[in-house]
């Protein structure tokens, strides 16, 4: 099981499954250091760019990529994770997210605080819509459904969304990139 943008480690802590391997993905090494402190002792964790992972095609049952999709600046850098997640997903395998909603009272607080008063994200969020992100994953070679969402279905505060790979597609090649393990 694979965490794309573990940050801190809070998920992967509750990740503790027996006799499967998980692996943490982060950008930034301050929260990787952190996530050494309170994940499993058999995580191994990664500092790398999620677009780019040194991990062999399909290698994965499952991919997590939780409270992330925020901070990725724009379609481009999202449709690349996507086209990663692909690659590294084994036959059968999931890709599970969640979509934040840019409507909710509270995301936008949250968002707000965050960027304005305590600086803890370091850069504006970018929210997206369901159907960006339903046509970035199918542009990926996935194919996304709604598995749950959080709060009233009007206006939800996030949707869980899981997403799998289209039969007959190949996967993209790996660019390969310089990465440190935490």
């Amino acid at each position: 099981m694979l965490e794309i943008g573990c940050g801190e480690g809070m998920l992967l802590r509750m990740l503790q499954i027996p006799g499967c391997s998980i692996f943490g993905v982060s950008l930034d090494l301050p929260p990787l250091i952190h996530a050494r402190g309170i994940a499993p002792p058999s995580a191994k964790l990664l500092q790398a760019d999620a677009a780019s992972l040194p991990f062999r095609d399909g290698s994965f049952e499952m991919i997590l990529c939780v409270n992330t999709l925020t901070s990725f600046s724009g379609w481009e850098p999202v449709l690349k994770l996507f086209r990663e997640v692909r690659r590294l997903l084994a036959p059968g395998g999931s890709l599970v997210l969640d979509l934040r909603s840019a409507a909710h009272p509270l995301n936008q607080l949250n968002w707000l605080v965050s960027w304005w008063g305590d600086g803890s994200l370091g850069r504006p969020v970018r929210p997206y819509r369901l159907s960006e992100v339903m046509a970035l994953l199918h542009l990926a070679g996935l194919v996304g459904e709604v598995a749950a969402w959080g709060g009233p279905r009007r206006l939800p505060l996030f949707r869980m969304i899981r997403a799998r790979t289209v039969p007959g597609r190949k996967r993209a090649r790996n660019g390969g990139s310089e990465h440190a393990w935490a």
